[in-house]
């Protein structure tokens, strides 16, 4: 009797060690399937970041949770996903690897293409930031591929940008540092423009690729020379600088200001600053809760704004009018990213949970929603 209860033990044990064998080296085969069992369409999605591809057909979306989904413009449905980062790894395991990031593992905050499609960067609050290719006409298992991990950074990465030649990369994050990578070069080498007096959240180019654009928790709102590191320019924010924006023609800088008064309040403008004469050229008002992200059109006439109150709110810039105000009537959502396509004609937005919108900017209509294969237009 003993005996066979010893038999049954075992074979649990064994059939318990086999599925947990499967299971591991499923992962292993085929990160897609892990996606698929593990992930569903939308309700897992914690976007903080989006961007359309240059030629407009695909968008990259990317999140907390260290997964990067891809999706075409014209289809709801999910095309492919990278898991940059093992969720089932605890994250107190994560924390004591890292400890200075509360748990959040290897969350992405950041994404960017370069100007061909080809490739794109991310950064990861593990520190680094790392460059993939992109490869639409290979196999699902070939469809990403890492290229290369740049390690410089003092803390996590919560900003990207890639220059409009393709040759560099710059980076700002949790250690009040920008830094700038030139990816063509093997091994990357590196520039640090030091310092903002606290994290660097948001980074970009100037159209013309000279200077670096840098927004920061200190409020302040920095132009480097990207060739000497020397600031420019400086604009003083009454708040925190969570997003920055250059406008195509090099005449503005546009970014949400998390501030409050005394006097009004909690007011959330969006502040727009002349860089001819280096002043706030004025405030837009219009969003009821602060903006995490803005964008400028590609013809720099509007400047796209994306609120905690569910609202994408579209500025002229030549007069500060609201061109747009964009909202999905079906969801409740809190929008963190935001992002233009090429064509101007369309924005997605990055919310905190949930599917993402699609809008047509000349009607204002919601076109459709990634992640939940809700449609209006064939």
């Amino acid at each position: 009797m003993k005996f066979r209860k010893r038999k049954m033990w075992l074979s649990m044990v064994a059939t318990h060690a086999l599925c947990l064998g499967i299971f591991f080296c499923g992962f292993a085969i085929s990160q897609e399937a892990f996606a698929q069992l593990y992930y569903s369409p939308h309700e897992d999605m914690d976007t903080t970041t989006v961007a359309f591809s240059p030629d407009g057909k695909y968008l990259l979306s990317a999140g907390f949770h260290g997964d990067i989904r891809l999706w075409r413009r014209d289809s709801c449905e999910l095309q492919g996903i990278v898991l940059v980062h093992d969720p089932r790894i605890p994250p107190n395991e994560v924390q004591k690897e890292f400890p200075e990031y509360l748990g959040f593992g290897r969350g992405i905050l950041s994404l960017a293409w370069s100007p061909d499609g080809a490739k794109f960067v991310f950064g990861l609050r593990d520190r680094t930031v790392r460059l993939y290719s992109f490869n639409p006409e290979s196999s699902q298992d070939r469809l990403f591929e890492e290229l290369h991990v740049y390690d410089g950074h003092l803390g996590g990465v919560r900003a990207v940008a890639y220059s409009p030649d393709g040759e560099w990369v710059a980076s700002g994050g949790h250690d009040e540092s920008v830094l700038l990578w030139n990816v063509e070069q093997e091994g990357g080498s590196v520039r640090k423009y030091c310092c903002h007096a606290g994290m660097v959240n948001a980074v970009t180019f100037s159209p013309d690729g000279r200077y670096v654009l840098s927004g920061s928790t200190d409020s302040k709102v920095r132009v480097w020379d990207m060739h000497t590191g020397e600031i420019i320019k400086e604009f003083q924010s009454e708040g925190e600088v969570y997003s920055v924006g250059y406008s195509s023609d090099g005449l503005y800088i546009g970014a949400p200001e998390d501030s409050y008064t005394e006097i009004y309040g909690r007011h959330n403008p969006i502040i727009l600053w002349n860089l001819t004469p280096g002043k706030e050229q004025r405030q837009l008002l219009g969003h009821v809760s602060p903006s995490w992200a803005v964008d400028f059109s590609p013809n720099g006439r509007h400047l796209a704004s994306a609120g905690q109150d569910g609202k994408v709110m579209i500025w002229e810039v030549s007069t500060g009018k609201v061109f747009q105000e964009l909202t999905d009537p079906k969801e409740q959502h809190s929008f963190r990213s935001i992002s233009y396509s090429p064509d101007g004609k369309y924005i997605v937005a990055g919310n905190q949970s949930g599917p993402l919108p699609l809008w047509d900017v000349e009607t204002g209509k919601l076109v459709r929603e990634f992640g939940k294969c809700h449609q209006n237009m064939k």
